[in-house]
């Protein structure tokens, strides 16, 4: 069972500032290369299973649930 020793994940960093790109975004190796080590060092395992997986339950304003339903009709015909 893996223990969490620290947070490593950079909280609050603003991407944008002022309508300007504010951080270098990282390359598409720099990314997969973070995503397998999540994957492999800092994911419990009841997080990677395939039956029964764990649900993540998302609080939404009504102004962001607005906009998901209406983003869900746009592109899917207002199926989930």
């Amino acid at each position: 069972m893996k223990r969490w020793l620290r947070f490593t994940a950079a909280v609050l960093v603003p991407h944008i500032l002022g309508g300007e790109l504010a951080i270098e975004l990282p390359s598409i190796a720099e990314k997969k290369a973070y995503i397998a080590k999540q994957l492999t060092e800092e994911t419990w395992e009841s997080e990677l299973r395939l039956e029964c997986p764990h649900k993540h339950y998302v609080n939404m304003t009504p102004a962001v649930a607005e906009c998901r339903s209406r983003m869900y009709a746009e592109l899917h015909g207002g199926k989930v």
